[in-house]
């Protein structure tokens, strides 16, 4: 929601940022059989301006156009991982409403959506490949999907271009803790379009 002709951006540098509503943020966390993790957060604020700074309450223009430039956010998430025996089960998924976007997107001239939807379950299997040492090998699959659009104000337009899925499938290796090699291939597209774009990844990471 970052309009780079705005004066008043909804994000801001640390050292720079406004304080003029305060947030809500808490998670709920339960720890089950077989590494069963359940948890559940929710978030709740409204991003800042500086449109607000020097802006006199009593100054009905000022305030409309600073109210303009913020967006209310309220967003709930819940995460699932669960393993059994060498299987390993996760998912996520997140849920946020935006409120005042109309006004925003009259102001910035952009098309943030009312609401956003998104989330991911994934499913991957560890084989040890050597006994007397370290070398696993896992293969995984993810489907994944997200909707920045997935509602809007009743004065604008979805569109189904800003929602997309992507279809993972491929495999890690991993020769010692904390160090992996990946590759996969996807398939990803936005859900106005039939057909799917192809992708290979290849990669690594290290954990130190």
């Amino acid at each position: 929601m970052r309009h780079p002709t705005v004066p008043g951006n909804a994000r801001q540098g640390g050292d720079e940022s406004s304080l003029r509503t305060p947030s809500f943020t808490g998670k709920l966390s339960y720890f089950g059989f077989n590494s069963l993790l359940i948890e559940g957060s929710f978030y709740s604020g409204r991003t800042e301006s500086s449109l607000y700074n020097g802006a006199m309450k009593s100054d009905a223009a000022a305030m409309a156009t600073a109210d303009s430039s913020s967006v209310g956010i309220n967003m709930v998430g819940l995460n699932l991982t669960y393993n059994m025996n060498n299987f390993q089960f996760r998912g996520e998924a997140i849920y946020t409403e935006l409120s005042n976007t109309h006004a925003y997107n009259v102001f910035a001239g952009s098309d943030v959506g009312s609401a956003i939807l998104g989330g991911y379950g994934e499913i991957s299997y560890t084989q040890n490949l050597k006994k007397n040492g370290y070398l696993q090998f896992i293969p995984f699959a993810r489907y994944e999907y997200y909707d920045t659009h997935y509602a809007v104000h009743q004065a604008e337009v979805k569109n189904t271009s800003y929602a997309h899925e992507e279809i993972t499938a491929g495999f890690g290796l991993k020769p010692a803790p904390g160090l992996i090699f990946k590759a996969d291939y996807q398939l990803m597209r936005s859900l106005d379009k039939k057909r799917f774009t192809n992708i290979c990844n290849v990669g690594f990471g290290y954990w130190f």
